[in-house]
């Protein structure tokens, strides 16, 4: 087992390595990483702790976390975004944002960017399917007063729902800083 994870890690490198982009990537002392993708001419702005990684199944295995939910900075915009991955097509084409005083905000008017069919190292076969939303502001304090709950919990809509999922403290915390970071930027 370990000599996969070498392997991977090693033909990662090389690939990663090898490619061109067109974006380039700066950190603070913040947490922050910002990202500006020349071509498309937009900045892109992510805690830590909510960053996509290259490996999700790898990364997932070995921290024992799931991260399938994330808000991020585009320019002066809040995003949120998910990443389902099941056995089954859900055809997501939501978030809902739950909290433990049944508080509820449905995020339900973006769009599903990516969906895909995938096989993993032992030959399973998994769906995989992406959504991002650019948050109304009208919605940006209720989500803000969602994440302020004792639990918050998080589902994707779609044709089939998802069970919610308690979201990690960690989450919370760099979801929490990521609107505090918004609006230094909108000031």
């Amino acid at each position: 087992m370990k000599k996969i994870f070498l392997l991977i890690g090693i033909i990662s490198f090389v690939l990663m390595g090898c490619q061109t982009t067109s974006v380039t990537t700066s950190s603070s002392d913040d947490c922050f990483k910002t990202y500006y993708d020349e071509v498309r001419g937009v900045s892109f702005i992510t805690h830590k702790d909510l960053e996509r990684g290259y490996f999700y199944n790898l990364k997932d295995s070995l921290s024992g976390e799931r991260e399938n939910i994330s808000i991020y900075i585009t320019d002066k915009d809040l995003v949120a975004w998910a990443d389902y991955q099941g056995s089954d097509w859900i055809f997501i084409n939501g978030i809902v944002f739950l909290d433990s005083n049944g508080n509820r905000l449905a995020l339900d008017y973006g769009s599903r960017t990516d969906s895909d069919v995938k096989s993993g190292a032992l030959k399973n076969v998994y769906v995989r399917e992406d959504y991002g939303v650019k948050i109304k502001k009208s919605d940006i304090e209720k989500l803000e007063a969602i994440l302020n709950s004792s639990k918050v919990y998080v589902a994707f809509l779609g044709k089939k729902s998802t069970g919610k999922m308690e979201l990690k403290s960690k989450y919370i915390n760099a979801m929490k800083l990521t609107f505090e970071k918004w609006k230094s930027i909108n000031e």
